[in-house]
C-alpha cells in the first residue's frame, strides 16, 4: 500500500487509480494485489476511495470515471448526485467503458436521474453488447418489447453512429 500511496501522491494516475479500489473494496477482483510486505491493506474508507478515484478520473482513466460516477450514483464518500453520477458514466461511456454503458442503458430505460429514452438506451444496450456486457443483451430483449417500430428503427440508426464514434474511435 506504501508504494501505491507514494506514486499517487506523484499524480501517477493508474496508482491513484489503484490505491481508490483499495479504499473501495474492490481489490479482490484481481484489479489491484491486497498484500504487501506488511500484511494485508487498510480496510475500506469511503472517503479516501472517491478521494483516489476521483483524482484518476480527472486524469481520463476511464474505469476510475466509472467508479466515480457509482460514488455519486450511490452517495459513496461522497454526497449522493444523480446529474454528476450521469456526467462521470457519459465520460467513461464515450471513451468505451462497457460499464459505463450499461449503466448508462439502465439510466435511459428506467429514466433514473435522467428523462426515460427508449432509444438512448437501446443505443447503449447495443454498445455494451458489443463488447461483451451479457446482461445488456438480456436487458435489450426486455427493453425491445417496450419500443415502438420506429423507436427501433431510430435506435438501429443510432447504434451505427455511436458504435463508430464511442467504440471504434475511442480504441485508437
Amino acid at each position: 500500500m506504501e508504494w501505491y500511496q507514494k506514486a499517487a501522491e506523484q499524480k501517477y494516475a493508474q496508482a491513484q487509480f489503484d490505491l481508490g479500489l483499495l479504499y473501495y473494496g474492490e481489490a479482490e477482483r484481481g484489479e489491484v494485489e491486497r498484500q504487501t510486505e506488511s500484511g494485508p491493506t487498510t480496510g475500506k474508507n469511503d472517503e479516501q476511495a472517491f478521494y483516489w478515484l476521483n483524482l484518476a478520473a480527472k486524469q481520463g482513466i476511464r474505469h476510475a470515471q466509472t467508479k466515480v460516477a457509482e460514488c455519486y450514483d450511490q452517495g459513496f464518500g461522497v454526497p449522493q448526485n444523480h446529474i454528476y453520477a450521469f456526467q462521470w458514466y457519459s465520460q467513461a461511456a464515450e471513451q468505451g467503458d462497457d460499464g459505463a454503458q450499461l449503466a448508462l442503458e439502465q439510466k435511459y430505460a428506467q429514466g433514473d436521474g435522467v428523462p426515460q429514452d427508449y432509444v438512448l438506451a437501446y443505443v447503449w444496450f447495443n454498445l455494451a453488447g458489443a463488447q461483451g456486457q451479457a446482461e445488456a443483451a438480456r436487458q435489450r430483449e426486455v427493453l425491445l418489447t417496450r419500443m415502438s417500430p420506429l423507436q427501433m428503427e431510430r435506435g438501429q440508426e443510432m447504434s451505427r453512429d455511436y458504435f463508430q464514434q464511442y467504440l471504434i474511435e475511442a480504441k485508437q
